[in-house]
């Protein structure tokens, strides 16, 4: 892993990239601080889904299907599981916006950083939908 100063990464920042898409990551810095990374997201998002994996609940009535989101205290619900699913993404990534723009100062907010740039790194509701497949499937082998 290399460190680069701003000025040479602003200057070389297609060949960092280049790094990066090739697994290397990359560090910017000022003044002998590290200040930025320069990292594949997919690699990343692989990083923080052990120790920030979701856990939804979902949760069957007459009327409807409801998801409940431990991590963020959070719910939805659908007339189907997808309807539910979807909500739910949309609701995270509401969740993701609020918390840059405040909720991450919050006492019961702050430890969600990690949870909350795996949402941001899923990138839309499809990705979040996907993100949430993936966690429950893990969770389903880990019981296997």
């Amino acid at each position: 892993m290399e460190t680069w100063p701003v000025t040479d990464a602003r200057k070389y920042l297609p060949s960092l990239l280049e790094k990066v898409r090739h697994g290397e990551w990359q560090i910017v810095g000022r003044r002998g601080r590290s200040e930025a990374v320069l990292a594949d997201p997919i690699e990343l998002s692989a990083l923080l889904a052990g120790p920030y994996r979701f856990h939804p609940e979902v949760i069957v009535s007459q009327t409807d299907i409801g998801i409940w989101l431990p991590e963020l205290e959070t719910h939805a619900t659908g007339s189907t599981l997808d309807e539910a699913l979807r909500e739910l993404a949309g609701v995270m990534l509401e969740y993701a916006e609020d918390w840059e723009a405040g909720l991450r100062h919050a006492a019961n907010h702050r430890g969600r950083l990690g949870h909350v740039r795996r949402i941001q790194l899923a990138g839309n509701e499809d990705g979040v939908v996907t993100m949430l497949d993936a966690d429950s499937e893990a969770e389903d082998a880990g019981r296997a």
